[in-house]
């Protein structure tokens, strides 16, 4: 349903067909409205669809952003926040290096690395 306010936005509601899916509701500028459409058609996808492809993709880009300013501000240590972002370790590595972020490697993290390689060793 696409109803115009009093300001000129838009408002959709985006349904998904899974059913653990929400029924979420956004206002958005003319502008950036009026590109849903043409981009679905694009995509072979109903504006429902793309909608919800845009805001998963979305959150995940903001997720990783969460974990990597985490990261950067000590509070989390990179398995954390690879945790925290949903990817791999590795992924984020390669995120926080690509922002040139320093490497944060303390005391803590090597003893539970010379811990870990320990068990590894003892299990060989």
């Amino acid at each position: 349903m696409i109803a115009v306010s009093p300001e000129k936005r838009l408002y959709i509601h985006a349904i998904r067909g899974d059913p653990i899916s929400t029924v979420v509701e956004a206002e958005l500028r003319e502008c950036t409205a009026g590109i849903i459409d043409p981009l679905a058609e694009d995509f072979h996808i109903g504006r429902s669809a793309l909608l919800a492809r845009i805001i998963e993709d979305g959150a995940h880009v903001e997720l990783v952003k969460r974990s990597v300013r985490l990261y950067a501000d000590g509070k989390v240590s990179m398995w954390k926040a690879a945790m925290l972002a949903g990817v791999s370790f590795y992924e984020m590595m390669d995120e926080i290096k690509r922002q040139g972020i320093p490497l944060q490697y303390g005391v803590e993290d090597f003893e539970s690395d010379v811990k870990t390689l320990r068990k590894f060793k003892s299990g060989i």
